[in-house]
């Protein structure tokens, strides 16, 4: 016996190496990066008559994957099946659990009317909220769902970065109906992505842009009559800008922040009649559609919602992630999908364990991963929020 095994060690490395060569001709697999074609998973038929059911989605991966090289920008959102429910005239919610970019994916959006979202557009931040606690316990954060309660809002969604600093309330400017409040205007240098665009309204209601164009904030954007500040900008004139585009990112901070998977939050301008997915086109992937109750849910595109031609919408989208049903995405990610649903100028917005959507007629509807739980229970307190009143 002890004669043999040298033979026996030399086929068993024979076996190796043919095995790795065969792994060497095979197609690439999902996990490699690359665009998959998402197969579509939401079955409208399947929607509950529950009052307070959800309708049911199953995640699934697509049996192929098409590697494409990064230049070959957009997953086209035409080919996610949305959930669709029209909140008030001029405000749908949409909603999906599908496959993107090689990996599952959970997301709600609001769509809106670019003028009715201007009118009922409201930010707000947790240190001018009327509390009950003593002046000698100040409370800095609120959830989402407090603002909601304090609020009674339409939808409640997290906005701009924060601190624990005792006056500012957010990284970037941050300007509420005219008046500015107290907000960081510089990061360290590992951090001055935070803050670096922002998203405003004019006293008429057009809706503006606008890049940090030195180290700090120069003034408070007299223009602006309303006004949150981001971090990146994901899209600028429909074209996603360095560093997103290139993943250029400088420091390692940044790098973990907007190269990595996580959950998002973020916010649009979209112009139908020139995105990539959202040209004027009103016609349901699927003829048919479901009710629940009062409820009607029906499967659409996202760029054509409540639009009319030379309308314009505003779509702000929370991504779930940190979860196996739901990755999240990097910023190259977000901005490739939101380019895809029409977005000609996009912001992204804090994210990470802060990103939170809720609705008043059924409280948050995307997965907070501050609990590590896929539920709808682990809100983050957060400094600073955008309301739809």
């Amino acid at each position: 016996m002890r004669d043999r095994k040298p033979l026996m060690y030399k086929n068993a490395g024979l076996v190796i190496v043919a095995l790795l060569s065969l792994a060497w001709l095979l197609p690439p697999s999902t996990g490699l990066p690359g665009l998959q074609e998402p197969s579509i998973l939401v079955d409208v038929d399947s929607v509950s008559t529950a009052p307070d059911a959800r309708p049911r989605m199953d995640t699934a991966q697509s049996q192929t994957d098409t590697a494409r090289p990064q230049t070959d920008i957009v997953q086209s959102q035409t080919d996610i099946s949305w959930l669709r429910q029209e909140l008030e005239p001029g405000i749908a919610w949409m909603y999906t659990s599908d496959s993107l970019f090689g990996a599952p994916q959970y997301l709600n959006v609001l769509v809106m009317n670019a003028d009715t979202a201007a009118a009922r557009f409201r930010l707000e931040a947790a240190d001018r909220v009327e509390k009950s606690h003593p002046p000698e316990e100040p409370v800095r954060h609120l959830t989402a769902s407090e603002f909601a309660g304090a609020f009674d809002p339409l939808a409640v969604i997290n906005a701009g970065f924060f601190s624990d600093h005792p006056e500012y309330v957010s990284s970037g400017i941050f300007k509420v109906r005219g008046e500015v409040y107290p907000f960081q205007k510089e990061e360290p240098d590992e951090l001055r992505f935070v803050g670096s665009s922002a998203i405003g309204i004019d006293e008429d209601g057009n809706w503006l842009f606008r890049n940090r164009e030195d180290d700090a904030w120069p003034d408070d954007w007299p223009e602006a009559h309303t006004a949150v500040a981001g971090a990146h900008r994901l899209i600028e004139n429909s074209v996603i800008p360095e560093p997103v585009a290139s993943e250029s990112y400088i420091s390692m901070r940044e790098q973990r922040h907007a190269g990595l998977r996580h959950p998002r939050t973020a916010i649009c301008l979209a112009d139908v009649t020139t995105g990539h997915a959202g040209k004027r086109d009103s016609e349901l992937r699927r003829s048919d559609t479901a009710n629940s109750g009062s409820r009607t849910f029906d499967e659409r595109h996202v760029g054509t919602e409540t639009a009319e031609p030379g309308h314009p919408n505003i779509i702000i989208l929370v991504a779930d992630g940190r979860h196996e049903k739901a990755a999240g995405l990097s910023l190259r990610e977000l901005a490739e999908l939101m380019l895809s649903m029409g977005c000609v100028d996009a912001v992204n917005l804090d994210g990470g364990g802060s990103s939170t959507m809720y609705i008043r007629s059924h409280g948050v509807v995307n997965h907070p991963s501050g609990n590590e739980v896929f539920d709808h229970e682990g809100e983050r307190a957060v400094r600073t929020v955008i309301m739809i009143e």
